[in-house]
């Protein structure tokens, strides 16, 4: 992220501290501590804000954690960046197969050595593990889910979060062993949640959540892009509707409110399946 829109985004912040009552901040990427200094001063300057303006600030950051040490844990707490969404593919050998590295080796031990550092630990942050669910990998998910339990116990820091893998637009779609048909979706997900309930896991799915609502779908949610240009979806990168607008450097938002207006729709309609996806619905 340039320094114009780090300077944007303080602006933005500075421009509503008066009238704000809650900022939630949410990190995602790629991989937001590759750019750990940009964090670390938007937090801060947001802390100095909250406290002369007396709003309460929260933080999020999705990561693949393999960059999650302690003391990254215990700088971000500091920070107010306190819960984690760290993604499996399941247990190593699957994991592997799918999330490699730079260099091409595996990326499993990393990020799961980094979760235990994180366990005998007395931080109080909280890492959601996504767990995602492909047409050949459940039987490994579930033997993941068995080591996690061993290892970290009943740690209420850690939940689970179960999910589909999907073919999101990337040049390797074809390659993706997605989960095909309403019924067989909706059965690879119920075992998974069974397991990670079995086990003790506070377990979450959108699967059990009917009344779930997108980010997306409020007024209140919008995501800056490195560049500035603002958005409403951070899944439908590259899709033209999800550009609505652009943040100058002044901290002021320039908005399309035609496209604003698509994404916010469920708001009026009050229909479920646009409050839910208002990219996907009708």
């Amino acid at each position: 992220m340039n320094l114009n829109v780090v300077r944007g985004i303080k602006n933005l912040i500075k421009n509503r501290s008066s009238d704000l009552e809650f900022l939630y901040l949410d990190w995602f990427g790629g991989e937001p501590l590759l750019a750990f200094d940009v964090v670390r001063d938007l937090m801060k300057y947001s802390i100095s804000l909250s406290e002369k303006y007396n709003f309460t600030v929260s933080s999020e950051m999705t990561t693949n954690g393999s960059l999650l040490t302690e003391n990254k844990h215990k700088e971000l707490n500091k920070l107010k960046v306190t819960r984690f969404q760290v993604s499996f593919d399941g247990d190593s050998l699957m994991h592997d197969t799918l999330r490699v590295i730079k260099h091409g080796s595996g990326s499993f031990d990393i990020i799961y050595n980094n979760l235990l550092n994180f366990h005998e630990t007395s931080i109080d942050n909280k890492i959601i593990v996504r767990l995602h669910l492909n047409r050949n990998n459940l039987e490994s998910v579930e033997s993941f889910l068995e080591r996690l339990h061993k290892d970290v116990g009943n740690d209420n820091r850690f939940n689970i979060l179960v999910e589909q893998l999907q073919r999101l637009g990337g040049k390797n779609d074809s390659k993706i062993p997605v989960i095909n048909g309403e019924k067989e979706i909706r059965s690879s997900y119920q075992r998974i949640i069974e397991k990670s309930k079995s086990l003790g896991f506070i377990t979450l799915s959108p699967l059990n959540d009917k009344n779930y609502v997108c980010y997306a779908s409020m007024f209140s949610s919008y995501v800056i892009r490195s560049r500035g240009e603002i958005e409403k979806c951070t899944v439908a990168l590259y899709d033209d509707r999800n550009t609505i607008g652009f943040l100058s450097t002044d901290g002021k938002v320039q908005l399309d409110k035609k496209k604003l207006e698509y994404w916010v729709r469920g708001q009026f309609s009050r229909n479920p399946e646009q409050l839910a996806c208002p990219l996907y619905s009708r």
